[in-house]
């Protein structure tokens, strides 16, 4: 499905490189460090990120950096704090929240990245890095994006006569029809993540967004209560279903040919849609849609499930920093590895993020590959941006609500509890919390 694309032949100095980042429609990408030599760098990454750290040591190997699959450093951060060693130089982090956690006083990892880049980086990621933005400085890069979008079986659609829903009403319509109509049929699930990436975030459910030390947290608001109702009704009509997409319920569903449509992120064609192991389904069938639009609104808003960040260690000497920084230019710039077999994400930076689509385009998969490309492309600048990092560790808070409705509990009793939640943690880490 991927096809490697020849690698950009780079003789001038890393500085002179990046300065233009796009010229032409081509990425230009360090192949070589210009850094000073001798540099020796601790990385800690995922198994998805390593083969792209890998070859940035391979190809410099006049620093010694050393690359651990890691991903527990918020749980060992502020050990090394005390006793002042261990941190990794770069750390890529899956969780894209703690990015606040690592950037505050009672952690002190996230180092400023803002002056390690070229101002003509910054300025091509458009604002697909806002994410990484705490008051106006730079603390992280954006790997990947995991915005939603709507995947659905044409094969079923084309069979039940239906039409791809622009509209949350649509969507609803569907669903209830299908549910009357065609029973043991699904539009998603629920018992992970799901109510919060795929409908509260999209909605514009005003949960976490902080200004300043300012965070906004209004559960009553009618773009909170309005995703909560139609998730408790599509339950109860049999349509949704309460087991979460990588339970074991689900696979066997989808496998079955189950699943008419389903709002999940960018990654999931390539890691839940399409393995065998998962739902199975087979090439040729599953289209793609922009995440239907709320009662309202006037854009196609998407949430988001992932979309790890780079982050620098402010112990890290300036000189191991600049190193690196060029290292995660290569992770977010190359065009071999954007597309390789192992980065099935969806890439942050946008002249990368047109490489992946266009792979998409044409790898087989999607009914229509072109249309899915464009897709994938244009909900990437619609993540809606209500939804900024906080303090506090949010992703287990949206689990906890994902595993009560997953046992049967009421949607609006598991989200009043989630809610609570946030609003004891917001407080707790010295947010003025407020409904406006």
């Amino acid at each position: 499905m991927f096809i490697p694309l020849e690698r950009v032949n780079m003789k001038k100095k890393f500085i002179a490189a990046v300065a233009a980042v796009v010229i032409g429609g081509t990425i230009l990408i360090p192949t070589q460090s210009q850094a000073a030599t001798g540099q020796t760098l601790l990385v800690w990454t995922d198994s998805v990120r390593k083969p792209g750290n890998d070859q940035f040591a391979k190809a410099n190997p006049q620093h010694k950096i050393k690359v651990e699959l890691n991903a527990t450093l918020i749980q060992k951060v502020q050990v090394f704090n005390r006793v002042k060693k261990g941190w990794p130089d770069m750390y890529f982090d899956g969780a894209p929240n703690n990015v606040s956690l690592m950037q505050s006083k009672a952690f002190g990892y996230a180092r400023d990245l803002t002056p390690l880049f070229p101002a003509s980086y910054w300025k091509a990621f458009g604002t697909a890095n806002d994410w990484c933005k705490i008051d106006g400085k730079m603390y992280c890069v954006k790997n990947d994006l995991a915005h939603t979008v709507l995947y659905y079986d044409q094969k079923l659609f084309d069979q039940f006569k239906y039409t791809v829903p622009k509209t949350m009403d649509e969507f609803r319509t569907i669903a209830l029809d299908l549910a009357k109509n065609h029973p043991g049929y699904n539009v998603g699930h629920m018992g992970e993540g799901e109510i919060y990436q795929g409908w509260l975030w999209p909605s514009g459910c005003p949960m976490a967004t902080v200004k300043g030390n300012k965070m906004i947290h209004n559960p009553k608001d009618p773009k909170c209560t309005r995703a909560v109702t139609m998730v408790q009704e599509l339950l109860d009509a049999g349509v949704l279903k309460k087991e979460g997409s990588f339970s074991a319920d689900a696979q066997k569903d989808n496998q079955a040919g189950k699943m008419l449509m389903n709002i999940g992120p960018s990654w999931w064609g390539d890691y839940v849609v399409k393995p065998e192991g998962s739902f199975g389904v087979p090439a040729g069938q599953i289209n793609i849609a922009p995440t239907p639009k709320w009662p309202g609104e006037t854009k196609n808003w998407s949430g988001a499930w992932g979309g790890g960040v780079y982050m620098i260690s402010s112990h890290s000497t300036p000189a191991q920093a600049k190193v690196a920084a060029e290292m995660i230019m290569y992770s977010t710039m190359d065009k071999k590895f954007v597309v390789s077999a192992d980065m099935v994400t969806y890439p942050a930076f946008p002249p990368s993020a047109k490489l992946w689509t266009a792979d998409r385009a044409k790898s087989g998969y999607y009914k229509d590959g072109t249309n899915a490309g464009k897709v994938f492309y244009d909900s990437s600048l619609l993540i809606r941006p209500n939804v900024t990092p906080v303090r506090f560790n949010l992703d287990v808070m949206i689990s906890a609500m994902g595993a009560d409705i997953a046992s049967g509990k009421k949607v609006a009793d598991a989200f009043a509890k989630f809610a609570s939640t946030i609003d004891s943690a917001g407080t707790q880490a010295g947010y003025e919390v407020s409904a406006k």
